[in-house]
């Protein structure tokens, strides 16, 4: 424990970067998380002027990882409301910050008022939530988010993956009268993790993300 904490706030972006990658995959008393999340905010303030954008992304994770609730609002602030990193740190940014809301009906509702104007980066870390969250909407719900990204992506550069990867994976627990054809649709796709996730969530059911 003391190690992570140490190389949280070091000098070294790397050495930073594997602590925050350890402190996420780690089981913690209450205290010790709790620690560990002051830690966290403060490596993140350490990384905000660095080019590490790697390092940044892990911090996040392990943010969410460890529902550090107290840096939701400064995850907000630094990250989503002003949006000025690079796309990966943009995309995990959005994801934790949601999945720090304690009332789910609360971030649904955040979701729907956010997803007109929000950056592809940051629509592609709100369907990473609903995905890796296991996040279920009532039919009418599920329908106008599908409806609004069926093609998400499709224009996408060669080499990127597709930014349906968490939509598909939250159908899985959906009812929707597009589900179904969504789903078919994404077995077109040429991102295989993408085809593997819709192939399950076709027989409603969840399998381990990536």
């Amino acid at each position: 424990m003391s190690d992570i904490f140490s190389l949280l706030v070091g000098k070294s972006s790397l050495q930073r970067r594997k602590a925050a990658k350890k402190a996420g995959q780690s089981v913690f008393s209450a205290e010790e998380r709790s620690k560990l999340c002051k830690a966290l905010g403060e490596a993140l303030w350490i990384e905000e002027n660095t080019s590490a954008w790697e390092a940044r992304c892990e911090i996040i994770r392990a943010i969410r990882k460890q529902l550090c609730f107290c840096l939701q609002s400064a995850l907000f602030e630094r990250y989503v409301k002003e949006n000025k990193d690079c796309e990966m740190v943009s995309m995990e940014a959005v994801h934790t910050y949601l999945a720090l809301y304690g009332d789910r009906d609360s971030a649904i509702e955040w979701i729907f008022d956010f997803i007109d104007v929000g950056s592809d980066a940051q629509i592609e870390g709100v369907l990473n939530f609903l995905g890796y969250e296991r996040v279920v909407l009532d039919p009418e719900k599920a329908d106008i988010l599908i409806n609004k990204f069926f093609n998400f992506g499709s224009n996408r550069s060669t080499g990127f993956t597709d930014p349906r990867y968490g939509l598909a994976a939250a159908c899985a627990g959906w009812s929707g009268n597009l589900v179904e054809s969504f789903l078919k649709s994404c077995l077109g796709s040429n991102d295989q993790p993408l085809i593997y996730v819709a192939s399950n969530s076709l027989k409603k059911k969840y399998v381990r993300l990536r």
